[in-house]
């Protein structure tokens, strides 16, 4: 029987684990259920979930808004269709539309906040 099965390492573990968090030690690993993964593969799984359902909110947005204009309304809808930016700029063109990555993006964010998905800070590195 391998050894980090039985009862006494599951304690010592347990007990383990307590102790470190007592004194404020941050663990690489995350439990899920009765298992511990690296943070790194529970973090995908959770902007997952948050990625799917920023994009359900802006469909449901997408059918009770009003736009200011066709090409917000075009820019949204692409949006929430997961077209990434620069191939939003593309249809556009496409489309006879001169929209550019920072107007695609303005539109986007501007949207995101009056509809409350989103919220954009100013962040500062130090």
């Amino acid at each position: 029987m391998k050894f980090w099965v039985n009862k006494e390492f599951k304690a010592l573990e347990k007990d383990w684990y307590r102790k470190l968090k007592e004194q404020g030690f941050v663990d690489i690993e995350k439990q899920i259920g009765s298992r511990q993964v690296l943070w790194s593969k529970s973090k995908v799984k959770e902007d997952i979930y948050e990625r799917s359902e920023y994009y359900r909110q802006l469909q449901n947005k997408i059918h009770t808004a009003k736009f200011d204009s066709d090409f917000d309304r075009t820019v949204m809808t692409l949006t929430a269709q997961g077209y990434m930016i620069k191939d939003i700029v593309k249809v556009l063109a496409a489309q006879g539309d001169s929209g550019y990555r920072g107007t695609v993006r303005y539109r986007i964010r501007k949207y995101e906040n009056l509809w409350g998905v989103r919220k954009w800070t100013r962040t500062t590195r130090s």
